[in-house]
């Protein structure tokens, strides 16, 4: 993927730094609307703002995919050349493979925000940009801003295409309870959160308990899912995640084996690292991280 990217004016006008962007927080409402908490000090702006740091809430609106990558080990540049630090790209390939079986590509863009903590990637139906604060600060905010860019390293370059890496063959995860079977209705997802520094996704929802084998169980079962030291997410709408990258799967939750993404993310020299997939009712996740944990809460009410 190597399409133009266009900075996107907002009312601080352009975000030409790409390093000036400090990640505080990200909110999510079933992965549809994201929001990201961002400080940037007002130097960062085109044009500048001297003086000032600027507390930003950033909205991904109906999004049916995106892409969250750990810096400093994924490059920027890795599908394009940012033009800022919000963007928008052209002709997105993605786009295309991501609306090609029912949607209106018209109606969705092709968005990357860049910030200290992660590079962020996504199909969205619409988004925008609104200042929460303003604070006048000295010259402290910009130095550290600077401290910030000049020690970052650049970052792994490999890309991440849709035929990039084959298909990984996959083990089925083992919870208390046994494996989960490959239907749709086995995983239930109705909240995900985030921390940062380090990066851990927080899953929370329902297990069907017909869907786990050897032994079924009755009812649904609550479960809170976490994936520690995440590098990088790759999330999909279900119905369209046929067409992108994510490989087949035998298990609704499963490891996936010799992937090649995951080693250009890490490195071959980082085996502690795996790669995880899950088949929720509604959407696909793929995620490389250190480790994960798994709650059973007990039965749904």
């Amino acid at each position: 993927m190597s399409q133009r990217a266009v900075a996107i004016a907002t009312e601080l006008g352009v975000l030409r730094e790409l390093d000036a962007l400090r990640l505080l927080s990200i909110e999510t409402v079933r992965g549809r609307v994201i929001t990201f908490i961002v400080e940037l000090p007002g130097r960062a702006c085109s044009p500048p703002k001297h003086g000032l740091a600027l507390r930003c809430r950033i909205t991904l609106d109906c999004v049916m995919a995106y892409r969250l990558l750990a810096r400093p080990r994924w490059d920027p540049a890795a599908f394009n050349t940012p033009a800022s630090a919000f963007d928008e790209i052209e002709e997105s390939a993605w786009v295309a493979e991501i609306t090609a079986r029912f949607l209106d590509p018209a109606k969705y863009r092709h968005v990357s925000i860049v910030t200290d903590q992660l590079v962020i990637h996504a199909v969205t139906g619409g988004y925008s940009l609104e200042v929460l604060e303003r604070v006048p600060v000295g010259d402290a905010l910009e130095r550290r801003a600077d401290a910030t860019a000049s020690s970052r390293g650049a970052g792994r370059p490999a890309g991440w295409a849709t035929r990039e890496y084959p298909c990984a063959r996959g083990v089925p995860v083992e919870t208390p309870l046994g494996a989960l079977r490959r239907f749709r209705d086995t995983i239930f997802l109705f909240s995900v959160a985030f921390s940062l520094r380090p990066i851990t996704l927080e899953l929370a929802g329902e297990f069907t308990g017909s869907s786990f084998y050897p032994v079924e169980q009755a009812g649904y079962i609550n479960y809170r899912l976490r994936f520690h030291d995440v590098q990088a997410i790759y999330s999909a709408e279900l119905d369209i995640s046929c067409n992108d990258i994510l490989p087949r799967r035998e298990s609704q939750f499963e490891q996936k084996l010799d992937f090649g993404l995951l080693t250009a993310i890490v490195g071959a020299d980082e085996p502690e690292f795996r790669s995880f997939q899950l088949g929720c009712y509604d959407d696909l996740l793929w995620v490389a991280c250190r480790d994960y944990t798994l709650e059973l809460l007990g039965p749904a009410d």
